[in-house]
């Protein structure tokens, strides 16, 4: 009986029969551009091999409009006896990474090296590593160097460090320096297949190449050990890369290049430990270059691009920046994923100058999303992270953050001059108050992202106060607290003590302060600004990775946040219903909610409907940048409230994408007075039709 197995277990055996379908031995791929005499040396060592012709095909990808190579190589293949293959392929994209690719789709043995054109063969190098090639390892032969004056080095830092791998072979992710060149190894085919050279790289396309195997899991490496002429010879030159003279170009924009290929293999499931170790190497140059940098804004250009790059684990404190003047109190901040904390991280990157920063550990109720973390980090000194639990509306665990937040900040010797610190979390004006309190002449700037005491239906927030010291200290602040709840009390002292008030809109101004005595009131005002959440910088909206499979024909709308009794996208599907089939046949409507939507319920035709879950930061902003229109919609029942004090945070974020802008705006809220490219009364489904038409005939005239 024969007994069928599933479809995904037919995978290893496809493998199998590929792997033999193949012919044994090695392709060796060379890649050359316009040298002819260090191409024919190179040639010459392979034709003197001791090993079997048949097992050994050769093919030269030759760059550069100089036919001269091919000669040298028409040469070659007369010289050699007709079983060794040879392959001479001109390139018409010139480009070493696009060489290489030509070279591996050419190639038809079980095994793959690379050889510089500029380099060449000890005699038994092929025979070696073919004895030692296994099809689930790396093997790697000794590295000599060729010096200018002649002379040839084994004891490079590099050959020792291949000479010390144990002979029986060593796990790819515990050495992962041997990934960091493309010389010296003998590559099973199947490791390679389907992978290629990042022809957008002009350096290091070699690690990133390499670094791929990091995915794979149990993969060694295998060195070849013997008394025989085996080694793979570097002819070192001026143009080699450990000789190479300094410059922001290379030292720095092809580093990081390089490293964020890495970071997005590590992010593809490459094993971290190994990647972090590759691009510490990569890191290494840019540290080398910034040592002999002086000039103040030559060191800004250097660290403003790692910082847009988002390098993880990269070393500030070994870094020339000046010491912090603020201090941040933001009870949620990147690394976790939340509106509030992220507003703080682009404040900081706003202003440009050194903080320190105390938040807490958010990692029960908050996902972890770096990108935005790693790009701020630049402008911070110290970040303490509390460990404390999570509370919105406990006023014993508040208030204990608060007086850890301000203790720990005490700590730190540095004399600040100015604090900042945000809510719609409100342990960071907590903290902050303490600590303006043990420090009168630091200047507080207190931000609230929403009506603190009052939620989202305009009425007061719940959660009950308790005595403590700190109810005390406030108590002496505001006079007694009885009746109040411990929103109302953290607003009236941030109002009261804070020496800036910053509020995102004047009708969230408004609504907060109409709670207050006309004196009170006039107070603040005095004090306060109306300041827009900051939009990302530029460089942010390429970090992450693209989640939406957009349509290269239609007209891409984007949606991303939450459906809410008082907010959704229900009159824009109504609007879509509208359309006839022709309009709708032209639209690709993307939804990243976590809300259950149940979208049986209408009929939208020949739209195109995708809907995926929320993503981290910079991917939303990586995605939000390949829509053709973002939609951002206003709250729709204000309940309580007497106007509309909310502005959607997804505005700031949306201006800094190259997208146009669609606002469903509701009468006399905060957005229905903002610029947005097309505009529709969030109660007339009319106006959204009109617009979806306007926006159908923009893209398709544009």
């Amino acid at each position: 009986m024969i007994e069928l197995l599933p479809s995904a277990d037919f995978e290893p055996l496809r493998r199998e029969i590929r792997e033999h379908v193949r012919k044994p031995g090695v392709s060796v791929i060379i890649a050359t551009a316009d040298r002819p005499e260090l191409l024919e040396v190179a040639l010459r060592s392979i034709a003197n091999q001791n090993v079997d012709p048949s097992l050994v095909e050769v093919i030269v990808v030759a760059n550069g409009k100089d036919d001269s190579d091919e000669s040298i190589f028409r040469d070659f293949r007369e010289s050699c006896p007709d079983s060794l293959q040879a392959s001479y392929i001109r390139n018409l994209e010139a480009g070493a990474s696009r060489a290489r690719n030509v070279g591996l789709r050419a190639a038809t043995r079980r095994y793959v090296t690379f050889l510089d054109d500029d380099d060449y063969l000890e005699p038994d190098c092929l025979s070696e590593m073919l004895n030692a090639g296994t099809k689930d390892s790396i093997v790697i032969t000794e590295m000599i160097d060729l010096k200018s004056d002649g002379t040839r080095e084994a004891s490079s830092s590099l050959n020792l460090r291949i000479k010390g791998l144990p002979r029986e072979g060593v796990q790819v992710s515990d050495v992962p320096w041997v990934l960091g060149f493309n010389a010296a190894k003998l590559i099973p085919w199947q490791l390679v297949q389907g992978l290629s050279f990042k022809e957008d790289l002009n350096s290091g396309e070699d690690v990133a190449f390499f670094a791929e195997f990091l995915k794979l899991n149990h993969l060694e490496v295998v060195p070849v050990r013997t008394k025989k002429e085996a080694a793979y010879v570097r002819v070192l030159t001026k143009s080699s890369i450990s000789r190479r003279e300094q410059s922001f170009q290379f030292n720095v924009a092809e580093r990081l290049a390089v490293i964020r290929r890495l970071q997005q293999l590590e992010d593809e499931g490459a094993q971290p430990r190994a990647i972090d170790s590759i691009r510490k190497a990569q890191i290494g140059f840019i540290l080398r270059y910034l040592d002999q940098l002086h000039l103040p804004n030559e060191i800004d250009a250097v660290l403003d691009a790692v910082s847009a790059a988002a390098v993880r684990n990269f070393p500030w404190g070994s870094v020339p920046r000046p010491e912090p003047r603020c201090l941040v109190f933001s009870y949620c901040f990147p690394p976790f994923n939340d509106p509030s904390g992220n507003v703080v991280a682009k404040r900081i990157l706003e202003k440009r100058s050194m903080v320190d920063v105390v938040s807490n550990d958010m990692s029960k109720i908050r996902n972890r999303d770096s990108g935005l973390f790693y790009t701020v980090r630049r402008w911070i000194d110290d970040h303490f992270l509390l460990d404390e639990p999570v509370s919105f509306s406990d006023w014993e665990s508040i208030s204990s953050w608060g007086v850890e937040a301000s203790r720990c900040a005490n700590g730190k010797s540095t004399t600040y001059e100015e604090m900042y610190s945000r809510a719609l979390w409100p342990q960071s004006h907590v903290a902050a108050a303490l600590y303006k309190i043990d420090h009168p002449d630091i200047f507080w700037t207190a931000e609230f992202s929403d009506p603190l005491a009052l939620g989202v239906d305009g009425l007061p927030r719940l959660g009950p106060l308790s005595e403590n010291n700190v109810t005390t200290v406030f108590e002496n602040l505001t006079g007694p607290v009885e009746g109040k709840t411990l929103f109302e009390l953290i607003e009236e002292v941030t109002l009261k003590l804070a020496d800036a008030v910053v509020f995102t809109n004047s009708n969230q101004r408004e609504v907060m302060l109409d709670r207050y005595n006309s004196t009170f009131k006039s107070q603040v005002i005095a004090k306060s600004t109306i300041e827009g959440q900051p939009i990302p910088p530029k460089e942010m909206y390429e970090l992450g990775n693209n989640a939406a499979k957009t349509s290269p024909v239609r007209l891409n709308i984007g949606f991303f946040g939450s459906f809410y009794a008082n907010r959704g996208i229900q009159g824009v599907l109504r609007a879509v219903e509208g359309l006839d089939a022709e309009m709708q046949s032209k639209l690709s409507l993307h939804l990243f909610t976590n809300s259950e939507v149940d979208l049986d319920q209408f009929d939208l035709g020949r739209t195109e409907l995708r809907t995926y879950q929320p993503v981290p930061y910079a991917d939303f902003l990586a995605t939000a940048n390949t829509m053709d229109i973002l939609l951002v919609q206003d709250t729709e029942d204000l309940g309580a409230f007497t106007k509309n004090p909310f502005l959607p945070s997804k505005l700031s974020d949306y201006r800094g994408a190259s997208a146009r802008i669609w606002g469903i705006c509701a009468k006399n809220s905060p957005l229905s007075s903002e610029v947005v490219d097309y505009r529709s009364n969030i109660n007339c489904q009319r106006e959204m039709v009109d617009a979806l038409h306007e926006m159908i005939d923009d893209h398709t005239l544009g």
